[in-house]
């Protein structure tokens, strides 16, 4: 309030200060040009030249605004075309969300014919179009997409691979694939195309940069390396996976490379060492692996694998285990592998011994089994009956009667 009342002072005095000027000396001003002249007060004079200055700037300013007012439209006209666009391809967006597929698709692309940048409407009416099973629609809008943006040729055809794995055309999804730059996400869906074509070789290739980035748990990792792994070497020789293959490189160099870049896990795990075994052709390869790996994770499934290799290492096999009796004295499947190997080396007697221990310390799958066989042989059919009851029982989980 005190400032507006000291320039409300201010402006006073200093109207009569110039009050007083005008009226102790008004001045005099002539102008004269062309035989025509003009007479007036200074005072006079300044005001005019004061209004004269003013209305020229504001004509100035009026001419500035006209000039402006076609840039004006057309920004105007900008912020509206791309807020439509921008309303339409939302609304599209969320017409694909409801599963309203046909409404996603007309919203979708009517806000490309709006938008500055129509790659993201076309790859998403694409995706529309395949979910209604039109082909034809679905290329077209991809096309579209790709001469819309050159740069996102990538994106477009991430795109493209995404629905035809949702469609399950796995080989044109690799083939979508297979020039794009990998990431989480090209590898994620590499890893699900050579999984559905059974392409085992190349997932076993691309494995370290899939462990990279997947969410899946340790012990299902370890599960899914196990399949790549016993379907490689079941696989081992066929067209699909060695068509290329370096034929100076035998079945068993191949097998032992496959096994060899397992993890440790699942270098021992039962059902990897028993495909290793069950392709392999070098029985002493495949005893020095069964050895090896017995000797790191104890096994009964490999025991009987052991038990069964063949005549070449039958002794060496034999003395290993009997060797394991002093760390293993009440295992089962340590007796069950020994009577197998007893059998083979035709020695009866420690067979039937080494099978009813066998019997006598857990009954392991095929034990009882094997003990009436060999009491079959001495003529012994009534207890060999009774251990085949057993055996039946273990398998069905019923008592059985004959």
């Amino acid at each position: 309030m005190t400032k507006s009342v000291m320039k409300l002072l201010a402006v006073l005095l200093l109207a009569g200060w110039l009050g007083t000027l005008v009226t102790k000396d008004p001045g005099y001003v002539l102008i004269s040009y062309a035989g025509a002249s003009l007479q007036t007060g200074i005072w006079v004079f300044l005001v005019l030249t004061l209004l004269a200055v003013g209305v020229f700037y504001a004509f100035l300013r009026l001419l500035v605004s006209m000039l402006g007012v076609g840039e004006k439209l057309r920004v105007w006209g900008n912020v509206r075309r791309r807020r439509k666009a921008y309303e339409l391809t939302q609304r599209g967006l969320v017409y694909m969300q409801e599963g309203d597929l046909i409404r996603a698709e007309k919203f979708l692309i009517s806000g490309a014919a709006l938008h500055e940048m129509p790659v993201v409407n076309f790859i998403n009416a694409a995706k529309a179009a395949d979910a209604r099973n039109d082909p034809e629609q679905r290329e077209t809008y991809l096309r579209q997409a790709r001469e819309a943006d050159a740069s996102a040729s990538a994106a477009v055809t991430f795109a493209a691979a995404e629905m035809a794995a949702k469609r399950q055309d796995w080989q044109f999804c690799l083939d979508q694939l297979v020039g794009l730059k990998e990431n989480q996400l090209v590898i994620m869906l590499k890893q699900e195309a050579f999984e559905a074509l059974e392409k085992w070789d190349q997932f076993a290739k691309l494995w370290p940069k899939f462990v990279k980035y997947t969410r899946l748990s340790e012990s299902q990792l370890n599960t899914l390396e196990n399949k790549v792994l016993i379907a490689r070497m079941s696989n081992l020789g066929s067209e699909s996976d060695h068509a290329i293959a370096d034929n100076s490189i035998s079945n068993n160099e191949r097998l032992r490379d496959i096994y060899q870049q397992a993890s440790e896990s699942s270098k021992i795990d039962p059902a990897v060492v028993k495909s290793f075994c069950n392709f392999v052709d070098d029985e002493k390869l495949a005893e020095a692996t069964l050895r090896r790996v017995l000797k790191k994770a104890w096994s009964g499934q490999l025991l009987e694998i052991y038990a069964l290799l063949g005549k070449e290492t039958l002794n060496r096999r034999i003395k290993n285990a009997e060797g394991w009796l002093k760390s293993h004295p009440a295992d089962g499947y340590l007796y069950h592998c020994l009577g197998l190997l007893y059998v083979q080396l035709d020695d009866r007697p420690k067979a039937k011994q080494a099978f009813e221990q066998s019997v006598n310390n857990g009954n392991p799958p095929g034990a009882s089994r094997c003990l009436a066989g060999q009491l079959a042989f001495d003529g012994d059919y009534e207890q060999s009956n009774e251990y085949l009851r057993l055996e039946l029982e273990a398998l069905t989980g019923r008592p059985e009667s004959f």
